[in-house]
């Protein structure tokens, strides 16, 4: 089986021609299909729309066409190439990234996506406001409490 590698982005610095490891969490779960997000080996991909969940086959072997510095990565082995740094040239901030931070080729991909893909808008981050993990004096300073604004004191 061959891998169909991610799809293209201007603002992605990761090999074009392979199929990357995109990381998950319990705290980010899985990230939205056409969404650029840093990648096992350390550079940026888009999301493809079909998810790998299972990348091993019944005879324990990878399928042909993953990243291998992503496998590597994923494997514990020690990163073969380590970026140059530099300062973005949007925002200043040091970066790995060629000369381009990941927030700010992260917005600029999502502009970028939103006119590729005209029939499928980006849906909207959630906010903070609405996890059910925030609970105790600082929920109120997230939910945006207008007392709060005031100059409240949220202990009262």
């Amino acid at each position: 089986m061959t891998l169909t590698p991610n799809p293209s982005s201007p603002f992605a610095t990761a090999d074009p021609n392979v199929r990357h490891i995109i990381l998950t969490s319990a705290l980010f779960g899985v990230p939205r299909p056409g969404a650029l997000v840093l990648v096992g080996c350390d550079r940026l991909t888009v999301v493809p729309t079909e998810h790998l969940t299972a990348a091993n086959s019944t005879d324990g072997t990878l399928p042909d066409g993953l990243c291998e510095d992503c496998v590597a990565e994923m494997q514990g082995a020690a990163r073969a190439t380590v970026q140059e740094s530099s300062n973005c040239r949007e925002c200043g901030l040091v970066t790995r990234h060629d000369g381009l931070c990941v927030l700010c080729r992260m917005e600029a991909h999502d502009e970028w996506w939103a006119q590729q893909q005209p029939e499928t808008p980006a849906p909207a981050a959630p906010e903070l406001a609405d996890c059910q993990c925030v609970t105790g004096p600082i929920a109120p300073r997230i939910a945006g409490d207008a007392s709060l604004a005031a100059g409240a004191d949220p202990a009262a």
